[in-house]
């Protein structure tokens, strides 16, 4: 299963409104589309946010972030807020190599 790993600068002060909007609003939304959050992680020294994403096997990564991207649906309930927070974003696109599990 084919995953993104995001690293999110976050604006100065703004982390806590970050953390309310990504769990209130940006995990139901990728939930409800079928590209699950799974883990995330705050790195206070250096305001990052870290998160994984999850996508679907069988169909190309891009076709299904365009169907999330593009919704009605994500445009009315998160639309450029996430703009508000993030000052700038690294995304790679990484296969499992290891799991403890």
């Amino acid at each position: 299963m084919p995953s993104q790993l995001r690293i999110y600068k976050i604006k100065p002060g703004q982390m806590d409104k970050w953390l309310r909007f990504f769990n209130q609003k940006v995990v139901p939304m990728h939930r409800k589309f079928g590209i699950p959050a799974r883990i995330g992680w705050v790195n206070a020294v250096d305001s990052e946010f870290i998160w994984v994403r999850d996508f679907a096997d069988g169909e190309p990564v891009e076709a299904q972030e365009n169907r999330y991207m593009t919704s009605e649906e994500r445009r009315r309930v998160i639309g450029d807020e996430p703009k508000t927070y993030i000052e700038s974003a690294v995304v790679r696109l990484v296969d499992l190599a290891y799991d403890s599990k």
